[in-house]
């Protein structure tokens, strides 16, 4: 029983450190998206006339390809830590 618990344990242990290297990942992610965002705000503040609006919507599209990409990060986390404590829970 000793060798079973011990066993439980470390795959616990590994699983918990698995999910949380996936939340790192996908927090790690979201600070240039975060930023590339928070300039162009801070560029439309200043800046809000019809050229501007036109310039962006390139800057939109890259923008928005991250965002997908951060969403899907975030979900993957999400997605982990719900298996984890699910099968903590059996």
């Amino acid at each position: 029983m000793r060798r079973i618990s011990a066993q439980k344990l470390k795959e616990t242990q590994k699983r918990y450190q698995e999910m949380l290297s996936s939340m790192h990942r996908a927090e790690k992610s979201m600070s240039p998206v975060l930023s590339t965002f928070q300039d162009n705000v801070l560029f439309l503040k200043h800046n809000l006339n019809a050229e501007a609006i036109g310039s962006l919507r390139s800057e939109f599209s890259i923008l928005k390809v991250e965002i997908d990409g951060l969403i899907k990060n975030m979900t993957d986390a999400i997605q982990t830590s719900n298996q984890f404590i699910e099968d903590f829970q059996q």
